[in-house]
C-alpha cells in the first residue's frame, strides 16, 4: 500500500514541521541547561553550534569544564544515567530496546520504564 503524503511529499503534516523547525536547540535555567547531546568547553552558551548541541559525544562526556550550570543531556545512551558534577545522562537507551529514564530535579531522582 503507497505511503500517503501531504504537500511536498513528505508524509509528515506542515503543521508538524514548523512545530519541529521552531524548537531551541537548548533549555536554560537558573540552575540548569538541558540540551539534546552536549556542549563544547569554552564556548558561550549563545554561541554553540547545532553540530555541538546535537552530535557531540566523547568530548563532552569527557569534559569536566564548568559550564556555569550542570547540563542535563541525552543522545548518548549509558546503562545507568551518568551523574558528574557538571552533567547528568540520562539516555538509558530506549531506542535500542532499553529503559527510558527521566530524572526529577532538583534531588537528582531517577524514573525509568
Amino acid at each position: 500500500m503507497p505511503r500517503r503524503t501531504t504537500t511536498g511529499g513528505s508524509p509528515i503534516p506542515e503543521s508538524h514541521l514548523e512545530f519541529f523547525r521552531s524548537l531551541r536547540l537548548y533549555h536554560e535555567t537558573e540552575h540548569y541547561i538541558f540540551v539534546h547531546a552536549g556542549l563544547k568547553d569554552n564556548i558561550p552558551l549563545s554561541m554553540q553550534g547545532p553540530d555541538e548541541l546535537l552530535w557531540i559525544r566523547r568530548r563532552f562526556i569527557q569534559s569536566v569544564h564548568d559550564f556555569g550550570k550542570r547540563v542535563i543531556f541525552g543522545h548518548t545512551p549509558f546503562s545507568e544515567p551518568l551523574v558528574e558534577p557538571n552533567k547528568i545522562g540520562i539516555d538509558t537507551g530506549a531506542v535500542y530496546g532499553n529503559r527510558l529514564t527521566c530524572v526529577k530535579l532538583p534531588e537528582i531522582r531517577f524514573f525509568s520504564a
